[in-house]
């Protein structure tokens, strides 16, 4: 059995007969601005070829080489073709902060085999994957090019038009970071809105999907772009020499202020955190109308993540498109909705499709229309009374009694389950 060195994504490889040790390749930063590449270093991808049958032991990110693993459910995932994957099903052995893992794996065929501890999507299977999407359905949609990226691949958006009169657009976000797996959320909703019940959602609402907002991410395989800027924390919508990404996709929103926008992301290694939306406070809103929408949204995205949500700084990070859009256009924005891979892959895509549904179907129940929300010149909204400042003091003040109450109930999960083996969402 050997590692092939030119198509995995690790670093400080050891090997001793059938012994297999390395760490997770760490990413350079930009310069400037807030991007985490330390926080986003920790996925690898591990690729081998060998004999039908040879079994190898697998150490990833063990330092010391002997420290204690107290649990035994890691995630590790398996693929021919980093198309179709397939999660280990033995036991792989890990520790509180899921990173470190230890597990024997043995080989099914002698095709090259990637292992890798979340899903790494290929990016040109992604492609021609969307490419054929958007050709099986040209009635319902179409793809637009809206720009190239650093590496100059397309930076494309999957656009279904209203069928009837139009109360507004939705914009939907994923692969922001390739290494989170949101992108299958983008691709189940894509499936949803070209089914029946979809397509009578989009006889009011235009839909923008953006499945791939980091492409050379995904080719390259990092979580940041080519040159080490992380989009969510910071989106450099005015660099388009260092940062096409957000240039492009903050001058297509300009042109197509979404009423609604939603933006996926994927926990992988954090098995004690439930998916859950990150909830912007009500004082980011303008208008009583939109305040009283947030909050039935707010409760519908609470009840389906069965209570939790995360708020706070976080959620209105000012170098984030989520805080950019509605500070400008007072869109309804829900920035970072963390599927867990540990619900598993159809139970996600599920997910996606009920988060998306449930908002829209909201929206279409009290006939919301853009002008309802987006403030002049693209939509009616001004200020009343809900903005004064005694209001948004208001308002501050219950989202840190929520912040208090929902941090203390997920520390509390957390350090009670931290040495479970057989933990898993229900």
């Amino acid at each position: 059995m050997k590692v092939l060195s030119d198509q995995s994504v690790i670093q400080d490889l050891s090997t001793d007969k059938n012994s297999i040790s390395f760490t997770a390749k760490h990413f350079d930063s930009f310069p400037q601005g807030t991007n985490k590449a330390d926080e986003y270093s920790w996925f690898y991808l591990l690729c081998l070829q060998g004999q039908t049958g040879e079994t190898t032991n697998i150490s990833a990110n063990l330092s010391p080489p002997n420290a204690p693993l107290t649990r035994d459910n890691s995630l590790v995932y398996w693929s021919h073709d980093r198309w179709t994957w397939q999660q280990l099903v033995s036991p792989v052995h890990t520790n509180h902060t899921g990173l470190p893992q230890k597990y024997s794996f043995t080989l099914p065929s002698s095709k090259p085999i990637y292992l890798s501890n979340t899903i790494l999507y290929d990016y040109n299977h992604l492609r021609l994957h969307l490419r054929r999407f958007v050709d099986d359905h040209p009635q319902l949609c179409h793809q637009q090019i809206i720009g190239h990226s650093l590496q100059n691949h397309d930076l494309s958006i999957i656009s279904f038009p209203s069928r009837q009169r139009e109360y507004g657009r939705i914009l939907v976000t994923t692969g922001c970071h390739p290494a989170e797996p949101d992108i299958l959320g983008s691709l189940a909703i894509l499936e949803y809105l070209a089914s029946p019940a979809g397509i009578i959602l989009l006889k009011h609402f235009t839909v923008d999907i953006m499945p791939m907002q980091n492409p050379d991410g995904y080719k390259l395989i990092t979580c940041l772009t080519a040159n080490g800027i992380n989009l969510y924390w910071n989106f450099r919508y005015q660099d388009k020499s260092n940062c096409p990404e957000a240039y492009y996709l903050w001058k297509y929103i300009k042109k197509n202020p979404p009423l609604l926008y939603l933006d996926f992301h994927a926990y992988v290694h954090q098995y004690h955190r439930h998916p859950m939306p990150y909830l912007q406070s009500l004082a980011c809103y303008t208008g009583s109308t939109t305040k009283k929408l947030v909050t039935k949204m707010d409760r519908v995205l609470t009840d389906l993540s069965q209570g939790y949500y995360k708020i706070g700084s976080l959620s209105m990070w000012p170098d984030a498109l989520s805080t950019l859009v509605t500070n400008n256009f007072n869109t309804i924005a829900y920035t970072k909705y963390h599927f867990n891979m540990y619900e598993g892959v159809d139970p996600s895509r599920q997910r996606a499709i009920d988060i998306f549904s449930s908002l829209a179907n909201l929206l279409i129940k009290h006939q919301i229309k853009q002008a309802h929300i987006l403030t002049p010149p693209h939509g009616q909204v001004t200020p009343d009374q809900t903005d004064s400042s005694t209001a948004t003091k208001y308002y501050s003040l219950h989202s840190r009694l929520k912040q208090i109450f929902i941090y203390g109930k997920s520390y509390y999960r957390y350090y009670r389950y931290r040495h479970r083996t057989d933990l898993r969402i229900r």
